[in-house]
């Protein structure tokens, strides 16, 4: 498995590892969403921190956006950190944040350099 999901109270992670793909992300962001637990929560950390994304094509991702705009009928006030240092991690959250942000989402991105930082963000 590429991904790890932990949960925390009002807060999640998705950690992911190695040279991930589009199919890895749905996969995590599925079952993400189908947890009941994911609509209780205040935070989101998408940790790409240890991965490579550059196999990755956001624009083969609209899926994942979708079930996201669904959740944000639910829970309409996640933030969403995103967490990278890579030059290529870099460019792929931009442009996912960018599809989000076009699409009026109400959730709030923003792109950090460390888990730490994500939290600190939060105020948890």
């Amino acid at each position: 498995m590429k991904y790890k999901i932990t949960w925390e109270k009002k807060l999640v992670c998705v950690d992911y590892f190695g040279e991930v793909t589009n199919k890895d992300i749905e996969t995590a962001h599925f079952e993400l969403n189908g947890d009941d637990r994911f609509y209780a929560c205040d935070y989101l950390i998408l940790n790409a921190s240890e991965c490579d994304l550059s196999a990755v094509s956001v624009p083969g991702l609209f899926r994942v956006i979708g079930t996201d705009l669904g959740a944000t009928r639910t829970n309409q006030t996640l933030k969403v950190a995103m967490v990278t240092t890579s030059s290529i991690n870099i460019e792929r959250i931009k442009e996912y944040i960018e599809r989000n942000r076009a699409l009026n989402t109400p959730w709030e991105f923003k792109m950090l350099p460390s888990v730490e930082e994500a939290k600190k963000w939060f105020g948890v």
